[in-house]
């Protein structure tokens, strides 16, 4: 084995019987990367040439299609909607407080303007245990 820059036909450092790790120096490998390159170059126009054309050229050719008003029976068509301050109202805000903590939940503490302005949640009272005819017991 000689010393110095590996030759291309060279077995690299540390390459097993079996492995074909070979060691290329770096003129061959740059004139791959050139290769590469110019073959991809070649291919560019073929994949993406499109990319380089106007859009007023790709749209010239295109007819404008005309809009065709069509008649909804009455019962299909659509209401207007009513406007929203009928149904929500929002009432002014307290003066803005002084520290961020303040900030919290600083609307909220006002009467009229709590979150549950439509009342709190309420749940279904429905007893498990007496549906299902079980003793209490069953649960401990």
């Amino acid at each position: 084995m000689r010393r110095g820059r590996p030759r291309a036909t060279e077995p690299a450092a540390g390459a097993g019987p079996g492995r074909r790790a070979w060691r290329t120096t770096p003129p061959t490998r740059r004139k791959s990367h050139v290769e590469h390159e110019k073959e991809a170059a070649k291919k560019w126009a073929y994949n993406w040439g499109f990319l380089t054309t106007p859009y007023e050229e790709l749209i010239k050719n295109e007819k404008k299609k005309e809009i065709v008003k069509i008649s909804v029976p009455v019962h299909l068509q659509v209401r207007q909607g009513s406007p929203i301050e009928k149904y929500i109202k929002v009432k002014p805000s307290p003066p803005v407080p002084q520290t961020t903590q303040g900030l919290i939940g600083w609307r909220s503490t006002v009467p009229g303007l709590e979150l549950e302005c439509y009342g709190r949640d309420q749940y279904g009272k429905l007893d498990f245990l007496k549906q299902m005819n079980w003793p209490a017991e069953a649960i401990d």
